[in-house]
């Protein structure tokens, strides 16, 4: 999905220009993301020893399924500025570099039904991760 955004928002130019920090923010962030899922792999196991982490790393993105689901409905509801108020959700979340070079654009440039997919997802890992 962040190269999904970052071609939204950016020319090619931009791109290539950007691309050297644009690639290391992404790793960054995956490691974030990846560091979070096994924090709560831990926790899982922690709380049943006998459980293999396999099927545990099943439920988390099950988990996140649903939650995205809950999500994707009740942001749905929200009117323009209900949901422009949960933007810096999605950009605390994206690569710096990107939203640094082009957050001023992502209104204009980012369906808002993307946007609200975006913001599911987001949620919902923000959720599972944290509370498990």
């Amino acid at each position: 999905s962040m190269e999904i955004i970052a071609s939204m928002l950016l020319d090619k130019e931009e791109f290539l220009e950007l691309k050297p920090e644009f690639v290391k923010d992404v790793l960054d962030v995956l490691r974030q993301r990846a560091e979070s899922e096994a924090q709560l792999m831990f926790r899982e196991y922690k709380a049943n020893p006998s459980a293999p982490l396999p099927p545990v790393s099943n439920r988390i993105s099950l988990a996140i399924n649903r939650s995205t689901d809950a999500f994707a409905a009740l942001l749905q509801t929200l009117n323009k500025d209900q949901l422009d108020k949960l933007l810096p959700v999605i950009r605390d979340y994206l690569p710096k570099s990107l939203m640094d070079k082009a957050w001023d654009r992502f209104e204009d440039r980012v369906p808002e039904a993307y946007i609200r997919f975006q913001l599911a997802c987001i949620l919902a890992s923000q959720l599972v991760y944290r509370e498990g």
